[in-house]
C-alpha cells in the first residue's frame, strides 16, 4: 500500500487519526521516499489529498524536523496556495525552522 493511500481521505475518513499515524510511522521508518510523495502530494494531490499530506508533513517535523527539513520548498510553496488549510499547514509545519527574520 503507498503512503497516498494510508491517508485518510484515501481509507474514507474524516478524522486525522490516520495521517498522524503515517506522520509517527515514517519518522520511525526514516521513509523518505514515502516523504517525498506526500511533499510531492501538495502540488498534484486532489484537494483532500493536498489537506491530508500537509497534516502529515507537519506532524511529521515534529517528530523528525531532519527528515522534513529537504522538503521545505514545498512547505514555502504551499504558503502561496489559495487553500488555506495548506497555507495554514505549512504555516504549522515550518514554525520548527529557525528561518532569518527579514530587516
Amino acid at each position: 500500500m503507498s503512503v497516498l493511500d494510508r491517508l485518510a481521505s484515501a481509507l474514507g475518513r474524516r478524522d486525522e487519526l490516520p495521517n498522524v499515524a503515517l506522520a509517527q510511522e515514517l519518522a520511525a521508518s526514516e521513509d523518505r521516499a514515502g516523504i517525498f510523495m506526500l511533499a510531492d502530494a501538495l502540488t498534484s494531490g486532489s484537494r483532500p489529498v493536498r489537506g491530508d499530506a500537509i497534516k502529515a508533513l507537519y506532524e511529521l517535523g515534529a517528530l523528525r524536523l531532519d527528515l522534513l527539513r529537504p522538503h521545505v520548498g514545498a512547505l514555502l510553496a504551499a504558503l502561496d496556495a489559495s487553500d488555506n488549510r495548506l497555507v495554514w499547514g505549512a504555516m504549522t509545519g515550518s514554525t520548527a525552522w529557525p528561518l532569518p527574520i527579514p530587516s
